[in-house]
């Protein structure tokens, strides 16, 4: 997931660093995609970045991703991954679902949560899993999980998001047990990041609860997934990113 606001900053600020290719991954944005292909091979660093396209809801577009990197020229020529950032993200508030359903859709009930499941947590297990001899490889593998602040907290009409986020962050805990010290397993939990272009209450109700006073910079977010990417000595830990917010929530 790295087209567009968060999961764009981080594959530039690695880009910048001049010591990373990038794999774009995406699934419906490819303009965008392109757009960030082209942003980093302008900057004449000779670093090197490509795109690949995947469903994240379907195991066989999952299966495929996973096939398509492990035989990725970037990958073959650097002998493995230095690092998987699992960033792609589906928001959607619970109310939107229950709002289609009827006494003769109850089928429909569930259905969210497991689209979120599918998103966060199964593909980001089928990618690790997948790609753990190439991350073992490059001898210092980490993955990244950008999950959420809302975790251990209850948040209106968000319990699939929430839920399913949670879980992302205890499979990542597991797995920095489990196949440390080879590789490394920690997450980032974001707070409100980017202000909405349109007034949203909601929003504005929430960032008067950050001690900050104002919503997060992509920036900042990838700051934190390199800081951690480059600390090799950091594992199966969440750095909270919030400005605050979890103090007060």
């Amino acid at each position: 997931g790295a087209a567009k606001r968060i999961g764009r900053e981080i594959a530039m600020t690695l880009a910048k660093d001049g010591n990373y290719n990038i794999i774009v991954h995406v699934n419906s944005s490819l303009a965008e995609a392109k757009s960030v292909v082209a942003e980093i091979e302008k900057l004449g660093l000779g670093n090197s970045a490509s795109i690949l396209q995947a469903d994240l809801t379907s195991v066989k577009e999952v299966h495929k991703l996973i096939d398509d990197i492990k035989g990725h020229e970037l990958v073959l020529k650097r002998g493995g991954l230095d690092a998987l950032i699992l960033n792609a993200s589906q928001y959607e508030n619970d109310s939107t679902t229950l709002s289609k359903m009827t006494k003769h859709s109850k089928e429909m009930d569930g259905l969210l949560l497991q689209r979120m499941l599918s998103v966060h947590v199964n593909s980001s297990q089928s990618l690790c899993l997948g790609l753990l001899d190439e991350l073992k490889a490059s001898g210092k593998g980490s993955v990244t999980a950008i999950t959420d602040v809302s975790f251990g907290q209850s948040w209106n009409q968000l319990s699939s998001y929430s839920t399913s986020k949670a879980a992302l962050q205890q499979l990542m805990i597991n797995y920095a047990g489990d196949f440390a010290p080879y590789i490394r397993f920690n997450c980032i939990a974001p707070g409100p990041i980017l202000e909405p272009e349109e007034v949203d209450e909601d929003f504005q109700s929430l960032i008067k609860k950050v001690p900050m006073l104002r919503a997060g910079e992509p920036h900042e977010i990838a700051h934190a997934v390199k800081f951690i990417m480059e600390n090799n000595y950091i594992n199966g830990t969440t750095l909270v990113v919030d400005g605050g917010l979890s103090i007060r929530a």
